[in-house]
């Protein structure tokens, strides 16, 4: 039916006071389907003319809804279309963006067995008839539906913090069954073996330079001064030490060297520590002639219950000094 001139429209008031106007379309071409045209002029938070249309694709058969939102000026603010395509899919259309709800009204809506969301960048489908398991990581299949993996939330939180490939990481690391190194290894500084009481431990690496003769030099793990129990060895309360010292000394810009062993017992009894009996040379320090000067002390500091090995150099030479301590603990109260 088309309608020649103005079309007809049929005006009234609702019950909350707004101005409803109702207008019968004609055709616009042989395409395009007629429609049914409301409007409404609301008033409060959602001032503006609020207008409706359902149009019916001559095509198709298909119907769909328009609703328009314009301001008192006639100005279009936003828009939303609903319809049902030829499939019998519904859809939901905006021009800038959308937020799809259903809600269950009274129990006779039904399910939702499946949607699609589509824009410009994104089109994802979901089949959501089954409740999908909690706490696992999502997947989306091969045939494209939203499902669960084999992955916990708990496993997948193990990545969190991860700069980079967790399979390169694992390569570099080395086997524990007869591990291959390259380059330089860094071993600990303290290795012990056996159990809190009865252990064999290579206790330190120390060392230390003398420039002279005249002031004797601490070795430490540092090779600073001697501080405290920071860079020295400490002898545990309530233990005794069998203790063997092997001391390399080398000279700057010479062959010359030298090697000193020592061996001795320390204890700490209940906090004071001392040298049981003396230290003993093993065998013959063995060295070059410039260098039979050089000697080594070896002490208890019941201070801060260490031990503390010092060497005496040679009148205006640079000498090197490194200490491999080796030692059997023994712990009683």
């Amino acid at each position: 039916m088309s309608y020649p001139g103005a079309n007809p429209r049929i005006e009234g008031t609702n019950a909350e006071g707004q101005q409803v106007i109702i207008k019968l379309q004609p055709e616009v071409t042989a395409s395009d389907g007629g429609y049914i045209y409301a409007e409404g002029n609301s008033t409060g938070a959602y001032s503006g003319n609020i207008c409706m249309m359902k149009y019916v694709d001559k095509q198709s058969g298909a119907p769909y809804f328009i609703i328009q939102n314009e301001d008192g000026a006639g100005n279009l603010l936003s828009s939303a279309l609903f319809g049902l395509r030829q499939d019998h899919n519904a859809f939901f259309q905006h021009e800038t963006g959308y937020t799809f709800k259903i809600e269950q009204w009274g129990g006779g809506l039904g399910s939702l067995t499946a949607s699609v969301l589509n824009t410009a960048t994104m089109i994802m489908t979901g089949n959501l008839t089954t409740a999908l398991t909690a706490s696992r990581a999502a997947i989306i299949d091969g045939s494209s539906i939203l499902g669960v993996s084999a992955v916990t939330s708990t496993e997948l939180g193990y990545l969190s913090g991860a700069t980079s490939s967790i399979q390169t990481q694992l390569d570099d690391k080395a086997s524990t069954s007869s591990p291959t190194f390259t380059g330089t290894v860094t071993a600990p500084s303290t290795v012990a073996v056996g159990s809190a009481n009865n252990r064999a431990t290579v206790n330190k690496i120390l060392y230390g330079a003398t420039t002279d003769a005249a002031t004797a030099v601490e070795l430490t793990t540092d090779g600073a001064a001697g501080s405290g129990t920071s860079n020295r060895i400490v002898v545990p309360t309530d233990t005794a030490m069998s203790v063997v010292v092997n001391i390399c000394v080398k000279q700057a810009g010479s062959a010359n060297a030298k090697q000193m062993l020592r061996q001795f017992l320390i204890s700490n009894n209940a906090g004071t520590t001392a040298i049981q009996g003396t230290v003993t040379t093993l065998g013959t320090d063995v060295g070059s002639a410039g260098l039979t000067t050089v000697t080594t002390t070896i002490t208890a500091n019941d201070t801060d219950d260490t031990i503390k090995i010092e060497v005496n150099g040679v009148a205006i030479t640079n000498l090197r000094y490194t200490a491999y301590v080796v030692s059997t603990e023994t712990v009683y109260a």
